[in-house]
């Protein structure tokens, strides 16, 4: 029996030991703790994976592209070819083609331009990331310090205060000092208690705040180490803005408006293909019938091709000069919020 209940309170005091973790934590390790954790960190960077994909499928419009068919057909009734039957049942066609772009007005130099510049805009959204997550960490581990030294602040008072309410008591006891006296102790001890609780409670909202910046389990309990602000300004400070991702993302926005354009363009100009191909066919027989005799005769053969193929979009409406119209448009727009946010 006594060791069933040893059991029973192990049992139940584990998950109080564990709910009780407690960690030490400096400023550059509460950074990497939050950068480790950020999931919009991890978007951004699976986000510069993606650009990276979208440059290999840019690059790849500008090589050759081999594709191969095949094809069976059965058809009946057989066909009368001038007294002879052409029977195609079970006929197959298989073939290869290479085909390359000679000139596309442009597009695919735009599209792979575009794949640079998104790639571009994927780093500097990453850097801003980044940048946030540790900004939004320095201010959780600043804030959470700064709480509970209001904290300590206030119990240090609140012992003053009990320590004085027990003079002022002994005082009256004594006839040194009046009840009114005592009363007001009172009531700022009071007072005193109330702000106590409010900055307990703001600490331990500082500390959620702080363990869901870092990712760890909200019941676990933080000691910062850094407890010092070293700031060391420059001897003059530097106004440039120019690395800013958001005004370099700001400056891709015009360029990539400017290959949208180029993109509306290439579709109202020509296009040039070459294609190259082998065909091989067989299984058609063609049966005749000659002096009361039946002649079969098996057809199978190949043939190579080589082919240019050239499209002028000739009329479409007017869609393809809307088009331009709307790119000009963005392209307008994306300049003036660089416009907007330089001056």
């Amino acid at each position: 029996m006594k060791k069933i209940i040893v059991l029973c309170v192990a049992a139940l005091s584990l998950p109080i030991a564990i709910a009780q973790e407690k960690i030490t934590l400096t400023q550059a390790e509460c950074r990497q703790m939050a950068l480790a954790h950020s999931e919009d960190l991890q978007k951004a960077d699976n986000a510069v994976m993606q650009a990276e994909l979208d440059k290999d499928i840019a690059f790849a419009a500008y090589l050759p592209k081999l594709d191969a068919t095949a094809t069976g057909t059965y058809m009946f009734p057989d066909m009368d070819m001038m007294g002879a039957k052409l029977q195609m049942r079970g006929m197959y066609l298989a073939g290869i083609s290479l085909t390359q772009p000679i000139y596309a007005g442009g597009q695919i130099r735009a599209g792979n331009r575009l794949s640079e510049i998104g790639k571009d805009c994927a780093l500097e959204n990453q850097r801003k990331a980044r940048m946030q997550v540790i900004a939004d960490a320095d201010n959780a581990y600043w804030t959470y310090i700064a709480v509970l030294w209001k904290v300590r602040m206030l119990e240090s008072y609140k012992a003053q205060m009990d320590t004085l309410f027990r003079q002022t008591e002994s005082g009256v006891s004594a006839g040194m000092a009046t009840e009114n006296d005592l009363l007001r102790i009172t009531a700022k001890k009071s007072e005193i208690h109330y702000q106590l609780q409010k900055a307990e409670n703001g600490a331990n909202l500082c500390r959620l705040a702080l363990c869901n910046v870092l990712g760890c389990d909200l019941d676990t309990s933080i000691e910062p180490t850094d407890t010092v602000i070293k700031v060391s300004l420059p001897a003059e400070l530097d106004t440039d803005i120019s690395m800013r991702p958001e005004l370099r993302l700001l400056h891709k926005q015009v360029e990539a408006a400017e290959q949208q354009v180029k993109m509306s363009r290439a579709e109202v100009l020509p296009t040039i293909g070459l294609s190259a191909g082998y065909m091989y066919f067989g299984n058609i027989k063609m049966k005749s019938e000659v002096g009361g005799q039946s002649f079969t005769q098996k057809i199978e053969d190949g043939n190579a091709l080589v082919s240019v193929l050239v499209n002028i979009p000739l009329f479409h409406w007017g869609e393809g000069t809307q088009k331009i119209k709307k790119a000009r448009l963005d392209l307008q727009n994306a300049q003036l919020d660089l416009q907007k946010n330089t001056r």
